[in-house]
């Protein structure tokens, strides 16, 4: 949960998610960014509880990753049966109703804009799809439809989860060996976030959480922003409150 800088997990939601699902790879990383978007957090099962915790809670072992449609179980695995990224839907619609994967996106973008001659066009494109490929019945077909009809609006894209994952990881690493480089670079940045003196606040307590600490401004070294020099980090002299680039110039 020691998220604060992280890549896409830097928020009170994503440090709490990261420390639950415990991510130990890419393909984990790239699901929890997945996972914590508005859709999934808002979207139940039959049970009442969100896409989120049923993931969390398979992931961990806490509940079977039973799986509907025991057909789409090949697709689903590395989601535990749960069906999180775009990319499922086209492969499910390729392989059961076999269309192509330009036919899919059409399918994706159609239940997407939810609009309902659109949808029942679709639908039966896929209901008569499946009927030629006959892995499952018709009933079946009409249920798998539906499911990635109500899924859609949490579907993330897989490929920008994957690419996400990949900088949330590089950053983490960075906070882990290069730890004051990154403090350092974070603070510098700070002046560009939108309150300033709360994001430097919360970097410094984190940075106290893991031993660094941040030396006041040195007139010795007459820094003018964050600056790392022999293990130490400096406040940067235009950093300090009421203290701006005008002032500094006339140190």
């Amino acid at each position: 949960g020691n998220t604060k800088g992280i890549f896409q997990l830097e928020s009170r939601l994503g440090q709490h998610n990261a420390k639950l699902l415990k991510p130990s790879n890419l393909k984990e990383l790239a699901a929890l960014i997945a996972i914590i978007r508005p859709g999934a957090m808002e979207a139940t099962l039959e049970d009442g509880k969100n896409i989120t915790t049923h993931f969390i809670n398979r992931k961990n072992g806490l509940e079977e990753p039973t799986c509907e449609f025991p057909i789409l179980e090949p697709i689903l695995k590395d989601t535990y049966n749960l069906l999180i990224y775009q990319e499922s839907s086209l492969k499910i619609a390729n392989k059961i109703a076999g269309f192509t994967l330009e036919e899919s996106e059409v399918l994706r973008k159609a239940v997407g804009r939810k609009k309902p001659e659109i949808m029942t066009k679709v639908e039966g494109q896929f209901i008569e799809g499946c009927k030629k490929i006959g892995l499952v019945s018709e009933q079946e077909a009409k249920g798998i439809f539906a499911w990635i009809a109500a899924s859609v609006r949490y579907q993330f894209n897989l490929s920008h989860s994957i690419l996400y994952g990949v900088n949330t990881y590089l950053s983490a690493y960075a906070k882990a060996h290069f730890k004051y480089a990154f403090f350092t670079s974070y603070l510098f940045y700070a002046k560009d976030k939108q309150d300033k003196f709360d994001e430097i606040k919360g970097l410094v307590t984190n940075a106290k959480q893991m031993s660094i600490d941040i030396d006041p401004p040195s007139f010795k070294h007459c820094n003018k922003h964050f600056e790392h020099v022999n293990d130490h980090i400096y406040f940067g002299i235009s950093d300090v409150k009421g203290i701006g680039e005008s002032t500094y110039k006339n140190v």
